[in-house]
């Protein structure tokens, strides 16, 4: 079963809210939080509760695990709590920035969220389960849902006003001050036959699927379309496609296959290439020598990322202007979240 969640709306916001953070001591503290509901912070004279950062934190962890494929490290973590309590805090800022400008959200605009949301899951009962695992429902996801359309109209328009559009000029400064990030290697577009045979495959077996290799082989070596062949007797999903595995670089495959394509000349069919997935025949299609992109290949994507960079720094900037105006009083709780940052005092 899936686990709903509901992520934050311009998570990039995270990034730049952990910079806003006031790091003054090295020295590592830890509180155990009381038991029951626990303040840990005060923004405006409005609590944050150490349960909303909580479940902030297990997004992120969620978020974070699943972009890098793997277990974080404990500075990970800490940076992970840091960045949850400092966007708990943002967010409370920007909540009460969006109510007093009286940001609306429609009731259209809400239902069309919450449909992309049903959407990813098989079933009206399966959604309903995966909210009630989470805690929640649906009222309660479209109250959230309210919340961070209101937060995203409100970070959108106060960044439009402090951002230029990104221009070709610089666009073209930062392709050729960052040259090395176009760089491509040598690929090739190869089309191959598959014939699966298991690990634990007896040597009947293993000799009988290299017979029918052999075989097709030799139909693909007397003329037959190649892709034709793919599509009838390889055992991988790209037989649909004729058995195209499109453009890749070398180190890309299995060291056999790899091996073998890169000294294959353009047109030309390999000989059976054993892995420990099975046989291949292997038909190179191109090749691309290694080399640069050029700018007008790049140029809408550099576009793009520079302009990220922009509303990020602008949302930042916007955050921090808030952070300064409000009254923010940061309890000895919040070292649960915040391990070596210092605890400030309301201003008076």
């Amino acid at each position: 079963m899936r686990k709903l969640l509901i992520c934050v709306l311009l998570v990039g916001a995270l990034g730049y809210v952990g910079s806003c953070s006031k790091k003054k001591s090295n020295d590592k503290v830890t509180v155990t939080p009381s038991e029951g509901i626990t303040i840990i912070a005060k923004v405006n004279g409005e609590p944050v509760f150490a349960s909303e950062v909580e479940r902030m934190v297990e997004k992120m962890f969620q978020q974070a695990r699943f972009k890098f494929r793997g277990q974080l490290s404990a500075k990970d973590s800490a940076a992970i709590r840091q960045n949850a309590f400092d966007w708990s805090i943002a967010q409370k800022l920007l909540e009460q920035e969006a109510t007093r400008q009286h940001i609306e959200v429609s009731d259209v605009e809400i239902q069309q969220v919450l449909a992309r949301l049903r959407q990813q899951f098989a079933s009206d009962q399966e959604f309903e389960d995966a909210l009630a695992q989470d805690n929640s429902s649906v009222e309660k996801l479209r109250q959230n849902i309210k919340l961070d359309l209101q937060l995203q109209k409100l970070l959108t328009t106060e960044v439009k006003k402090r951002i230029t559009p990104v221009s070709q000029q610089e666009a073209l400064e930062y392709y050729r001050a960052n040259l090395q990030y176009f760089k491509e290697p040598e690929k090739v577009h190869v089309r191959h036959i598959f014939f699966k045979v298991d690990k634990n495959a007896t040597p009947t077996k293993r000799t009988k699927v290299r017979k029918k290799a052999e075989q097709v082989l030799q139909l693909a070596r007397s003329g037959e379309d190649f892709a034709e062949l793919a599509q009838k007797y390889s055992e991988d999903p790209s037989a649909s496609n004729g058995g195209d595995l499109g453009f890749f670089a070398r180190g890309d495959m299995v060291k056999p296959f790899d091996e073998t394509v890169f000294q294959l000349e353009v047109g030309e069919i390999s000989d059976l290439v054993e892995t420990s997935h099975g046989y291949h025949i292997i038909k190179l299609e191109e090749k691309k020598k290694a080399g640069t992109q050029s700018f007008q290949q790049v140029a809408e994507s550099i576009k793009n990322y520079l302009l990220q960079q922009k509303q990020a720094k602008a949302a930042g900037s916007y955050i921090e202007q808030l952070k300064e105006q409000a009254n923010i009083e940061y309890l000895p709780e919040s070292r649960i979240f915040t391990q070596g940052t210092e605890i400030l005092p309301a201003k008076p």
